[in-house]
């Protein structure tokens, strides 16, 4: 221990810890705070007055109080540096209220006045959220993901792998991975994961063959797999990307649809190196967690020169005096490299060097702060090698668009370098037609960033360096970093799947048109010797209801009532069929017409509906378009009168526009009606499919059935978005024909 008077003490603690970047608070025995330093009173959001001489509980949550005097009179009883609360999670408590997690390390200090405890205590609420993100970016990654030990015992899932092998969580944790594996690949599978825990490296498993895998219920399906070693304490283990390839295989070896996304954002400062050099570089203090850190006892290291931390091409370069000079006259260095322990291993560390000075401005020394960031930059060299490794393209941005990582896929499949592209806008990559609206959507990324499909509902495509253009899949998912919300993009190129999928359809649409005209002989057929019985049972029960409705009770009456009501819903129901299969007949050919006028056609057939209800009809400027006139007044006619029927208790209001996008116009049909949730928004296009009582809302459940076909017919897509209580809008497209360029 230095001899010196507790003035001098005082001083050169006070200094030391006011040049700390961590929150320090020495503390009398009696609980008392005698010193804090300024990042103390940031973090905790008290001013220094508000804390000197006041008892060190206060910063702690109500629930700690009780117990801390007697652990802090167990501290003075057997005094040593230790990290406070070993083993479980520690908070404290600031001005305003809120909690945060914390870790604290004590360190005794013996002073004339008894012994004190410097406690230095780190905000560990990043490195907590950095935690949890790893584990959510695992749990929401669009492919199933399994983290394994080297003894093949599952320790890590996600919720993707459970739905792709139809397990449940607990059903896979803590048993082996050959569990998931055909039973003629179990035996040989111990001796290859032996052999890739002997030499780790990021890989595709089973490069030149075929995988498959076991769902629960013994089905095998064709996977693609991804391995990645990670590095932890306890040990080395492997995270395992699986990919469902079984589409791949069933359009001839398209390209894979899934989205590959894995963010590791880790910082994490588990100890720190705080001492003291004189103005020439000697070391003239020393404290516990340097002694941790870097090796070195006390007696060994006190007037050595500090370049006895830096690696020799370090000294050569003459890094440490450089450092030195610049927090001479910016009055602190920061940085981050190599350094060396006493037992000449190496770690990572971020360094802050900050001159101290009297009140005179005479150089008096140096405080100097190491903290081991060797985890975090392996955990980042982890994160780039897996999107490296990634085996589909990926590319990251930061808001302003520019290009900022790009992996090995992403060189192949658009055909640059990767210097050709970091630093570059995204834009360099899109059509041009794409390019002038593109900085918009991105900005509306970032102010609402969430993990999700980019395009949904259309068709995207990307641009190759040669300048040709390709069909894509764009998987989005936002990465909180220091430096703000990046965005990292999982890019699929859909050639392939298009081109086998095109050649299905046709092979499809040809069976249909031999079909056709048979459906068709058939449902004028039904529906006229369906409706023959229809029109004698309502004859006869008018009859009866005219003849001796006079003589019947109430019951009678209720019963003609239902059966009358029953052969009109069986009636429309009939007449609908009939118009649904007729769809594809293909009877009108296709012509030229102003969108508006087949509005206007429409709005004529409903005119009873919109007297009833009340409803107004605001139409925008529509466009000419090419197609069956009677199908499309009739899908008009169909929208507009759900948007009527499915109304709330405020008029109807419903809004009519168009949209020119990517060669077709796309229409919307908006209203302010009772809405639906958003696990029916596929389904209400079914045929019979109803979400409401017949008695509130009469119908067959064919109407939206028929808007599809008519819609398929003439080549485009219908879709709806809606919320309940919100309303919905209906979106069709069509696509734009030359004439309609006119």
């Amino acid at each position: 221990m230095v001899n010196a008077s507790l003035a001098n003490q005082v001083e050169q603690l006070t200094a030391i810890i006011n040049a700390v970047p961590t929150a320090v608070i020495v503390v009398a025995p009696g609980g008392t705070m005698t010193l804090v330093n300024h990042q103390a009173q940031q973090l905790f959001g008290y001013g220094s007055e508000e804390l000197l001489g006041q008892s060190v509980d206060m910063l702690l949550p109500q629930r700690y109080r009780q117990a801390h005097p007697a652990l802090r009179d167990s501290f003075q009883t057997q005094p040593s540096a230790r990290p406070m609360g070993a083993g479980r999670d520690l908070f404290g408590l600031r001005k305003d209220g809120t909690e945060f997690p914390v870790e604290i390390g004590l360190t005794p200090l013996e002073t004339e006045e008894g012994t004190l405890v410097v406690s230095s205590i780190n905000d560990i609420s990043e490195r907590k959220r950095l935690e949890r993100r790893f584990r959510a970016t695992i749990e929401s990654a669009p492919t199933a993901m399994v983290m394994i030990d080297a003894q093949g015992t599952m320790v890590l899932i996600n919720k993707e792998l459970e739905r792709l092998f139809g397990y449940q969580r607990d059903e896979l944790l803590h048993h082996k991975v050959e569990m998931l594996l055909p039973p003629r690949y179990q035996a040989e599978h111990p001796s290859l994961r032996s052999g890739f825990f002997a030499a780790p490296q990021a890989r595709r498993m089973g490069v030149g063959r075929d995988l498959f895998a076991q769902h629960k219920d013994g089905e095998e399906f064709p996977v693609e797999i991804g391995l990645s070693p990670v590095q932890t304490d306890e040990g080395t283990f492997v995270l395992a990307a699986i990919v469902d390839i079984t589409e791949r295989k069933q359009i001839q070896d398209a390209v894979k649809e899934s989205e590959e996304n894995f963010r590791l954002m880790v910082e994490g400062i588990q100890d720190y190196a705080l001492f003291m050099l004189d103005p020439k570089g000697r070391v003239a203090s020393w404290n516990s967690g340097a002694h941790r850190l870097k090796g070195y006892d006390e007696a060994e290291i006190l007037g050595r020169h500090f370049s006895c931390f830096y690696t020799p091409e370090d000294i050569q370069a003459g890094k440490p005096q450089k450092e030195l000079e610049i927090a001479k006259t910016q009055g602190r260095c920061e940085e981050e490299s190599w350094r060396i322990r006493k037992d000449g291993s190496r770690f990572w560390a971020n360094v802050i060097i900050s001159a101290l000075r009297d009140k005179q401005g005479k150089l008096r020394g140096f405080a100097k702060v190491t903290r081991d960031f060797t985890e975090r930059k392996r955990l980042e060299s982890l994160f780039r090698a897996t999107v490296e490794s990634a085996p589909i393209a990926m590319v990251m941005i930061g808001g302003d668009g520019a290009i900022q990582l790009v992996n090995a896929e992403t060189e192949r499949l658009f055909g640059y370098q990767r210097a050709e592209l970091l630093d570059k806008p995204i834009e360099q990559l899109l059509p041009e037609r794409y390019r002038p609206g593109h900085p918009a959507m991105r900005t509306g990324f970032f102010a609402t960033p969430q993990a999700r499909r980019m395009g949904g509902g259309r068709d995207l495509f990307a641009l190759r360096k040669d300048g040709s253009e390709f069909p894509v899949e764009i998987g989005l998912n936002p990465v909180s970093t220091e430096a703000g919300t990046l965005v990292l993009a999982a890019i699929v190129d859909l050639t392939e799947r298009k081109r086998t999928a095109d050649a299905t359809l046709q092979q499809l649409n040809d069976e249909l048109g031999r079909s056709n005209v048979e459906l068709q002989r058939f449902a004028y057929v039904a529906s006229h010797d369906l409706q023959t019985p229809l029109r004698n049972v309502a004859s006869f029960v008018e009859l009866l209801n005219a003849t001796y409705g006079q003589l019947l009770d109430d019951q009678g009456k209720d019963w003609i009532r239902r059966i009358t009501q029953s052969v009109k819903q069986q009636q429309l129901l009939v007449k609908d069929l009939l118009e649904f299969s007729r769809v594809n007949a293909q009877s009108h050919p296709f012509e030229r017409l102003p969108a508006r006028q087949l509005v206007d056609i429409a709005v004529t057939l409903l005119e009873s509906s919109l007297r009833e209800s009340h409803a107004e009809i605001q139409c925008g400027e529509l466009p000419d378009v090419t197609g069956d006139r009677s199908q499309l007044v009739q899908l008009l006619a169909n929208l507009i009168g759900n948007a009527i029927k499915y109304r709330s208790d405020a008029p109807p209001l419903v809004q009519i526009s168009a949209s020119h996008q990517d060669g077709e116009w796309c229409f919307a049909i908006k209203d302010n009606g009772i809405g639906m949730e958003q696990r029916y928004l596929e389904r209400i296009f079914e045929i019979f499919e109803r979400l409401h009582d017949q008695r509130a809302y009469p119908g067959s459940g064919i109407g939206l059935a028929i808007c599809r076909r008519v819609i398929q017919r003439h080549g485009g897509r219908i879709w709806v978005e809606s919320s309940p209580g919100q309303g919905s809008t209906f979106y069709f497209t069509l696509p734009e024909q030359p004439e309609d360029k006119a």
